[in-house]
C-alpha cells in the first residue's frame, strides 16, 4: 500500500497500487504457490460461549487432499501450551494479574466467536475448506455477554475460572486530576 506523505490522517493521497490489484495483474498472498505446499483451514467456533459436546471428525480425516487434522488433544500431547498474556500486570492493590491462558486451540468450551477448534492441513485451500465442512460438531449453549456492563455486571456468567468477576486486573496510570 502506498505510505501518505504528508502523515496526516484523513488527507487523501494518490495510491499506485490500484490499477495493478483491479485489473488482475497484482500478487496476493493466494497467489503465491510452492511445490508440495500444504495448506490451512480453522475451523472456529460460531458461538460466543458454549461447551463442545460433539467433536467428531473422522470424515474430514478422510476428505480428498486431507493430510492432518489436529485439535488440542493432538497439541497436548506434543508438549504444547497455552498462550500466555503478552503483559503482567499488579492490580491497584498490588496483587499480580489473574491470568487465563488461551488454548492455541479450545479443548472443552469456546469463549468466543471464531475462537479456533481444530485445524485442517491438505493439498488445496479448497480441499481443506471442502473437508472442514464435514466436521461433525454439537454444542451446549450457555450463558454470554455481549458487552462490558454486561460482563461486569452482578451475576455474569464467568468466562474463566482463574477470573471469577471477569476482571483479570484493575490498575490506573497518570494523574486522574490532569486529565
Amino acid at each position: 500500500m502506498s505510505a501518505n506523505p504528508s502523515n496526516q490522517p484523513g488527507v487523501a493521497y494518490a495510491r499506485t497500487e490500484d490499477h495493478r490489484l483491479i485489473t488482475g495483474q497484482g500478487q496476493y498472498t493466494a497467489d503465491v504457490q510452492y511445490p508440495g505446499m500444504l495448506h490451512l483451514h480453522v475451523i472456529r467456533s460460531m458461538h460466543a460461549h458454549a461447551r463442545i459436546t460433539r467433536l467428531d471428525l473422522s470424515a474430514v480425516k478422510t476428505a480428498p487432499g486431507v493430510r492432518w487434522v489436529m485439535t488440542a488433544e493432538d497439541i497436548d500431547a506434543n508438549a504444547g501450551q497455552d498462550l500466555p498474556n503478552a503483559v503482567s500486570v499488579k492490580d491497584r492493590h498490588g496483587e499480580p494479574q489473574r491470568v487465563a491462558r488461551m488454548p492455541v486451540l479450545a479443548r472443552d468450551t469456546v469463549r468466543f466467536v471464531g475462537q479456533p477448534i481444530a485445524f485442517v492441513i491438505a493439498d488445496s485451500a479448497y480441499q481443506a475448506q471442502d473437508a472442514a465442512e464435514l466436521a461433525d460438531l454439537e454444542f451446549d449453549i450457555l450463558p454470554a455477554a455481549a458487552s462490558l456492563d454486561a460482563a461486569l455486571a452482578v451475576g455474569a456468567p464467568v468466562l474463566h475460572e482463574a477470573s471469577p468477576h471477569n476482571v483479570s486486573a484493575e490498575f490506573e496510570a497518570g494523574d486522574r486530576a490532569s486529565v
